[in-house]
């Protein structure tokens, strides 16, 4: 049987067609909709972001569907990057909008099946030898690229905390602070989202004496999960609570969920940061095949230990405050 991938192109056409014009008409019948509640990406729009993505997988299908020969093995895996990548962030905005029943719930929900399907199409459009054999000969440039995302996200983590801490200054976090944190925040999730592709990437590379040990990968993964948990919780629930949070405030003052959220607020951030750091120190270590056992024990005791500090500082902040209102609503 003689493998033909126009078919796949074809289809490939036809759904980045239904994508835009799924987005164009959710732009012209709810125009209010589109522009203001539904969720902004490094400040634009998500339907904004899905037009033009659309629109990009239409006429790249369209080409290849008349010219399939352009599509050399690096340019699969580009194109493989940006759909899986696009997939993985509707995914999550899908979520989002369904659990807090957000309008246009249930056109994220369809966007993402949709953006399921383009993976699919151009997973199948190319031979998975072609696949291989790029990834073999490519090897170094996504240890460079994995590296690159890792200090990004390190980079974000360490920023977030130490605005965090800046901004809590007064104790309270308005909502311009917030958006810069959540700024730094989106950034951060589209490094770590590169740690997982390009982390899968190197783990199926069919390389005799791979770059990056397999239980270093492993343990890179697995930490990269535990990460998204963390930032899911941060970005989903005590995102939008978090402007409602008077840090100046004793616990017992704040209602339960309040409550709740500050403490998490502290938790996460620490998970977040000490999940970056490790897999920054792992990368480090990519040449030494560890026991990927022990790696994730030390790492799970350094979670709980900055879980436990943090909720030393989150007590500290509040008592201080505390004392600072009873000095001056009772002065001497």
């Amino acid at each position: 049987m003689v493998y033909d991938p126009t078919i796949y192109f074809g289809v490939l056409a036809l759904l980045g067609l239904m994508g835009m014009l799924a987005a164009w008409q959710f732009r012209k019948r709810f125009p209010i909709l589109a522009s203001i509640c539904t969720p902004r990406f490094l400040g634009i729009g998500l339907s904004d972001w899905s037009l033009g993505y659309y629109t990009l997988i239409t006429v790249l299908g369209l080409f290849l569907l008349w010219w399939p020969e352009y599509l050399g093995a690096q340019a699969f895996f580009l194109l493989l990057l940006t759909t899986g990548a696009f997939f993985l962030f509707s995914l999550y905005f899908a979520f989002v909008q369904a659990v807090t029943r957000e309008p246009g719930a249930a056109w994220s929900i369809c966007g993402a099946v949709l953006n399921l399907l383009v993976l699919i199409a151009v997973y199948l459009s190319v031979p998975v030898a072609d696949l291989a054999d790029f990834l073999l000969t490519a090897e170094a440039s996504l240890v460079v690229i994995l590296g690159f995302a890792i200090a990004i996200g390190v980079g974000g983590a360490a920023l977030t905390n130490i605005l965090f801490f800046k901004f809590l200054s007064d104790f309270i976090i308005s909502k311009e602070e917030y958006e810069v944190l959540k700024v730094i925040a989106q950034v951060t999730a589209v490094a770590l989202v590169a740690v997982l592709m390009f982390g899968l990437a190197l783990l199926y590379t069919p390389a005799a004496e791979p770059m990056v040990a397999e239980s270093i990968l492993l343990g890179l993964l697995g930490i990269a999960l535990i990460n998204v948990l963390a930032e899911v919780c941060l970005n989903f629930w005590i995102g939008p609570a978090i402007v409602k949070i008077s840090f100046d405030e004793p616990h017992f003052t704040l209602s339960e969920d309040l409550n709740a959220a500050r403490r998490l607020a502290f938790a996460l951030g620490a998970v977040s940061m000490v999940s970056w750091f490790a897999m920054m120190v792992l990368i480090t270590l990519r040449d030494l095949d560890l026991n990927i056992q022990p790696v994730m024990t030390a790492y799970a005791v350094f979670v709980i230990l900055a879980v436990v500090i943090s909720q030393l500082i989150d007590r500290s902040l509040v008592n201080e405050n505390s004392d600072e209102q009873d000095i001056i609503q009772h002065p001497e």
